[in-house]
């Protein structure tokens, strides 16, 4: 079974506590490359986990979603990041898993759903989208595909 080689935007809480132990736990995943903001955040983080990869600064994200041995980006950053992180791993052809919230609207939800859609990987996220445009006073609950 080949390896799916995965890049981890985010070096924080998510990563640390929740995502990076789960990937430990499959045998056919590899996290091969990590991102943050700076080289003083990323380093440890790539240390602590035996990632090899480490990008950072302006371009950091670009620049791992750009790697070829990357399959799947995850992404672990402040909410106002996940739309251009999974707008560059889309652009690249990476598959994206995208920690909660989804967006900080659902504009920028449905602008992410139809990225990933025009470039045809997939978007992994567990919960629902809550549009509260189209339901009056209450949420309608929008199911997303999970992986």
């Amino acid at each position: 079974m080949k390896k799916i080689k995965v890049g981890a935007i985010g070096c924080g809480f998510i990563h640390n506590v929740y995502h990076m132990p789960a990937f430990r736990s499959i045998a056919n995943v590899d996290v091969v490359a990590a991102c943050a903001a700076t080289k003083q955040e990323v380093q440890p983080f790539a240390e602590r986990w035996g990632i090899g990869k480490q990008y950072y600064g302006d371009n950091g994200i670009e620049q791992l979603c750009a790697d070829t041995e990357v399959d799947v980006v995850d992404i672990g950053l402040p909410n106002l990041l996940h739309l251009p992180a999974t707008r560059a791993a889309a652009e690249n052809h990476k598959h994206v898993i995208c920690e909660k919230p989804l967006a900080r609207d659902v504009k920028e939800a449905k602008e992410m759903l139809s990225i990933v859609k025009r470039y045809g990987v997939t978007h992994c996220y567990e919960r629902h989208i809550l549009d509260r445009t189209r339901s009056g006073s209450g949420i309608r609950n929008w199911p997303v595909k999970a992986c």
